[in-house]
């Protein structure tokens, strides 16, 4: 079954993914934080997007800025089975996550162990699932959909 495009997907993403998210909203609550590189060495960042090889491809300007900008930062891709393959390609990527779509409530307890992220930004197309999937990492800063 595709992930792109999938109306079953998006039946789940808006009426399971809005109550999800407005209830996370509350639950987590708190003061925003703004980025601050300056504190760390060795950041680690992780990447958010889960379909739309093309818009991939298109993130590697943002990897080349970020390797430029902090060298040693530890660069980890949540993907999907959809872009997989041109995560792969992407030079400056340090670790690949794939985000099972037919398995999410197990990805997402794989992501919760991810170690603490300095910065997490999401770059993909569903609004509410993607919100879940940050929503597990724990990161200083994350950036994405409001």
């Amino acid at each position: 079954m595709k992930e792109r495009g999938n109306s079953l997907l998006k039946i789940v993403d808006r009426y399971v993914g809005m109550p999800l998210v407005f209830l996370l909203g509350k639950i987590g609550e708190r003061k925003r934080k703004s980025f601050d590189a300056s504190f760390s060495s060795s950041l680690k960042i992780t990447l958010l997007k889960t379909a739309a090889i093309g818009d991939t491809i298109l993130l590697s300007s943002i990897i080349d800025d970020i390797r430029r900008q902090y060298p040693t930062a530890v660069v980890t891709f949540v993907c999907s089975a959809n872009n997989r393959k041109a995560v792969e390609l992407l030079t400056g990527v340090n670790e690949i996550f794939q985000f099972e779509v037919y398995s999410p409530i197990k990805s997402l307890m794989q992501l919760s162990r991810l170690p603490k992220q300095d910065l997490v930004i999401d770059f993909a197309p569903w609004a509410r699932i993607n919100s879940i999937i940050v929503y597990s990492i724990s990161a200083e800063c994350k950036v994405g959909f409001k």
